[in-house]
C-alpha cells in the first residue's frame, strides 16, 4: 500500500511539472536555458573543489551530457565549445543498458532508443566512462532528490557511478517534497536558471 502511495505521488508530481512546463513559451525557455548554461559554466569555472575533478584536457576525461528535449534546458549554449571533444551522450548497448558514447552535438541523430524521440549518438562511436554526468529529470529537490520520466535508465546507470552527478532543470521544476524510493539516486548538485543547490553531503 505504501509503495502504491509513493507511485501515485510520483505520478502526481510528473503531471504537475509537465503542466507547468507546457505553459512556458519558447522564447522564455531559450532565455532560461541560457541562464542554466551560464550557471553551469560558473560552477565549473569558480569552484575549487570541482577544479580537482575537471582538469581541462586530462587524458581519458569525458563529460557526460544529454541531448535536451524541448522542455529541458539546453545546457550546451555556453559549454559546447568549451567542452568540444570531451562530451559523451547516452545511448543503449546491445543488451539494452545505458552507456555513454563519445560524440559532438552534430553527430547525434533522432531515434526512439529510449522509447521516445530523442537525439542519440551512433552506436559505432567509442563507449566512454564520464567523470561528471549532467542528469536530466522532471523534478528535483534542493537536497538532490530526483524524479525522472519513469523509465529508470539513469537510476540504473548511476547505481555504479562514482563520479560527480549534477542535476539540470528549470527553477519551476524544484519541488519541496519529492518521494524517493530505495533505488532512486540523489545528485550532488542541482543547477537551475535561478540558483545552484549543493553540493550534497553523503
Amino acid at each position: 500500500m505504501f509503495g502504491d502511495q509513493k507511485r501515485s505521488s510520483k505520478k502526481d508530481v510528473r503531471a504537475r511539472v509537465k503542466s507547468i512546463l507546457s505553459q512556458i513559451e519558447g522564447k522564455e525557455l531559450i532565455k532560461k536555458s541560457e541562464l542554466v548554461s551560464n550557471n553551469l559554466h560558473e560552477l565549473f569555472s569558480g569552484n575549487s573543489t570541482l577544479d580537482k575533478i575537471i582538469p581541462p584536457r586530462e587524458e581519458g576525461f569525458f563529460f557526460g551530457g544529454f541531448a535536451p528535449l524541448k522542455d529541458e534546458p539546453n545546457w550546451l549554449i555556453c559549454l559546447e565549445e568549451v567542452l568540444k571533444g570531451l562530451i559523451a551522450f547516452p545511448g543503449l548497448d546491445k543488451f539494452g543498458n545505458m552507456v555513454f558514447y563519445k560524440a559532438d552535438k552534430k553527430d547525434l541523430v533522432l531515434t526512439k532508443t529510449f522509447g521516445a524521440p530523442v537525439q542519440t549518438p551512433p552506436p559505432s562511436n567509442l563507449v566512454v566512462h564520464p567523470k561528471i554526468i549532467l542528469v536530466p529529470g522532471l523534478a528535483f529537490g534542493e537536497n538532490g532528490s530526483r524524479l525522472g520520466r519513469g523509465k529508470g535508465f539513469y537510476d540504473k546507470y548511476l547505481e555504479g557511478f562514482s563520479g560527480l552527478k549534477i542535476g539540470v532543470c528549470f527553477s519551476e521544476q524544484i519541488v519541496d517534497e519529492l518521494p524517493m524510493e530505495p533505488y532512486d539516486v540523489f545528485v550532488d548538485y542541482v543547477v537551475t536558471d535561478k540558483k545552484t543547490f549543493g553540493p550534497r553531503e553523503s
